[in-house]
């Protein structure tokens, strides 16, 4: 077999989805759903500001890189202590 071409590997980069802003969005929403947080009391756990929360989690768009990184940090943390909480940690 031969190996990839730059060109075949610059294509496959190129086409990729790295980030899927939908999901994430998702995850955002039913973790505030389950958490029973408003955009409001997010903001005061995370740091993000409710406009930025707002367009990630309702609105869908990709976040800015701080924004994501302190939502995820969130939701990571979250995620950690409901599996210690469940036995898992």
């Amino acid at each position: 077999m031969t190996p990839p071409m730059h060109a075949d590997i610059a294509a496959i980069a190129r086409d990729e989805k790295l980030f899927d802003n939908v999901a994430f969005a998702r995850r955002v929403r039913v973790a505030m759903a389950e958490d029973n947080l408003s955009l409001r009391k997010l903001q005061a756990v995370t740091g993000v500001d409710q406009a930025s929360i707002h367009r990630a989690a309702v609105r869908e768009l990709p976040p800015s890189i701080e924004t994501y990184l302190r939502l995820i940090r969130w939701l990571d943390a979250r995620d950690h202590l409901l599996s210690e909480d469940n036995g898992n940690g």
